[in-house]
């Protein structure tokens, strides 16, 4: 008894934690819908007595019109008070400002604080994705709920109107109403299961139509002629996604139909019977017209229940999940409380780290242990797949190890608080951001506190090797990237890797990472950038992430990883003297060099 009623209760919990929610954050929009569904509830009592009231007034040999304009007038006011669409509109603009501040502000927030390691699990993203902006979506649910109390009252005031005489009809629709909201709810909640089910499919669906309809693979479609082929496939995942949802459909059809087959049995049920008491008890028409309009706003009350009860077990099943993702945990470095030491002196030491991915069996990163000194330039290298990146995003605290400790200034990396460990790095990825905002603004997205400081942007852009193409622009800094705003540039590949490096420069830190940053560069402005940087960054301390060898030489150690483990480590001189795998490496590429450079 107490799991049957525990489990009723967690079917409706997260409604009950919508409704404290809304009423506590968003109370006058609430209260106002609450109204509008009081007055709803009260409008059929009153258009069954006015349209009672005219019948028995127009069947009269002589219509007493003093008597009947007040009937006329309830009729009126009654359609006039469903038509409350200024009341609505002021009141969604209301619950939109509430609960974008109240939900999608704070689920944003959330999202930009989960670690790295959220997004490589696909069952989580997809939460993300769901939950994203769900202001408008708990609107509607709150309407649900109201609509439900709305319809309830409904019935509530229809069986005290029909009295004595039709006291029998009370019951029956009560009981009814009862069955359709038990029952709606259950199947609105499988609904939604069945949606959270099918978000993968869904996903590799909404993927290939982006293919075919974004203009960044355009060209190769073209070129290749991939379009039926991913037309066909986007075909079959419509098919499953589509033959899942009717097969649930069809599954609910029968009981569906009998519910609904019971209410036109007892509207037909319900007239008969109407129709013999008034002949039985010698009333007028009026009484039996009145009696007939009551039932059918009865029976439109089961049906909203029955409708809103569906869209409820949908909502609660949703509000779960948005529970879920409000309270997710952060990102584990919120937990760090101390500042990043400045100046470093002791330097970077990492002791047997360990760290897989979610599902992964073989270690990304297998019992690496290593320290980069304070000013020395390192080289991190290794073939696609090494883990070089990965170790990257651990040395930056956006993923933590499996085992192992990583130390700056014999400070655990873990008890350092987040935005002081990010400030002191900078970083250039090699999948960086592609903004379609301002040349200014890419740049100066390295540091926003100095955003504006025009001079500190050009000195990053000329140091990043963007300066030469950027001046060149009519609007120069203020020139808008990317294809959203006419007179805008779009950036060759080569400009972009150049923006990414200029913005990683943009901010004073003490420790700079690049990883990969001229896989789009040929190997001349690859040696001259890395020239520029190499004179730039004198002193400081720097990690090269690469795969490409042509310009280890200007780092003071390079250290090999393969497969996930540290395999070699020491200068580019040293280790070509040793003749294992790095030498290997590099004289393979020695070769590729020497003819693009020749070419």
């Amino acid at each position: 008894m107490i799991n049957r009623v525990k489990e009723k209760w967690n079917n409706i919990a997260s409604l009950i934690w919508l409704i404290r929610l809304v009423t506590k954050h968003a109370k006058l929009p609430f209260v106002l819908s609450a109204i509008q569904q009081i007055l709803s509830a009260l409008i059929p009592v009153a258009l069954a007595a006015a349209i009672g009231g005219i019948v028995g007034m127009l069947m009269q040999k002589e219509v007493p019109l003093d008597s009947l304009w007040p009937w006329v007038a309830i009729l009126i006011l009654a359609h006039l008070l469903k038509q409350s669409f200024i009341i609505n509109s002021f009141k969604d603009y209301l619950y939109q400002k509430r609960l974008e501040t109240l939900l999608d502000e704070p689920i944003l927030q959330k999202i930009s604080r989960l670690p790295l390691m959220f997004f490589e699990d696909a069952r989580t993203h997809d939460l993300v994705a769901r939950t994203l902006n769900p202001s408008q979506r708990v609107q509607s649910i709150c309407e649900d709920i109201l609509h439900t109390v709305g319809s309830w009252l409904q019935i509530l005031f229809l069986v005290i109107y029909l009295g004595n005489m039709f006291w029998w009809l009370g019951p029956l629709f009560i009981i009814l109403s009862f069955i359709n909201t038990k029952y709606e709810l259950s199947i609105g909640r499988r609904f939604q299961e069945i949606n959270r089910e099918l978000s993968i499919p869904e996903r590799e669906k909404n993927y290939i139509g982006s293919l075919l309809t974004e203009r960044n693979h355009a060209m190769e479609l073209k070129v290749f002629g991939l379009g039926t082929h991913l037309t066909s496939r986007w075909r079959g995942w419509f098919k499953n996604v589509h033959t899942a949802r009717l097969k649930f459909d069809v599954s609910m059809l029968p009981p569906v139909l009998l519910l609904r087959l019971s209410q036109g049995l007892l509207l037909f049920g319900g007239i008969i019977i109407l129709v013999w008491q008034v002949q039985q008890t010698g009333s007028d028409a009026s009484l039996l017209t009145s009696g007939v309009v009551a039932i059918l706003s009865l029976l439109e009350a089961v049906d909203s229940i029955s409708w809103n009860s569906r869209n409820l077990g949908e909502g609660n099943a949703y509000l779960e999940e948005v529970q879920e993702m409000l309270h997710h945990p952060q990102d584990w470095k919120t937990k760090g409380r101390l500042t990043f030491p400045e100046p470093i002196i002791d330097g970077i030491r990492l002791e047997e780290v360990t760290f897989s991915y979610p599902g992964e069996d073989k270690p990304a990163i297998h019992n690496v242990s290593f320290q980069i000194r304070p000013g020395e330039r390192i080289a991190l290298v290794g073939a696609n797949g090494s883990g070089k990146s990965t170790l990257m995003k651990l040395l930056l605290g956006l993923y933590e190890p499996d085992s192992g400790q990583i130390f700056i200034d014999g400070v655990n990396i873990k008890d350092i608080e987040a935005s002081s460990l990010r400030k002191a790095m900078s970083v250039v990825f090699q999948d960086f951001g592609k903004y379609s905002l301002t040349a200014k603004e890419n740049i100066g997205f390295g540091e926003l506190e100095r955003i504006d400081d025009i001079h500190a942007i050009q000195e990053a852009a000329a140091a990043g090797g963007a300066d030469d193409f950027i001046q060149r622009l009519e609007a120069t800094y203020e020139t808008p990237f990317g294809r959203l705003v006419p007179n805008s540039h779009e950036p060759s590949g080569g400009e972009w890797q150049k923006i990414a490096i200029s913005r990683g420069l943009m901010r004073q830190s003490q420790i700079l990472i690049f990883d990969e940053p001229t896989s789009a560069l040929d190997p001349l402005a690859e040696a001259k950038l890395y020239s520029e940087i190499g004179q730039l960054l004198r002193g400081q301390t720097a990690i090269l992430v690469t795969h490409r060898l042509g310009s280890v030489h200007t780092c003071d150690r390079v250290i090999l990883l393969d497969e996930g483990r540290l395999v070699e480590m020491g200068t580019h001189q040293s280790l070509l003297e040793n003749n294992g795998l790095y030498s290997d490496m590099y004289s393979s590429q020695a070769a590729w060099y020497k003819e693009k450079m020749q070419t």
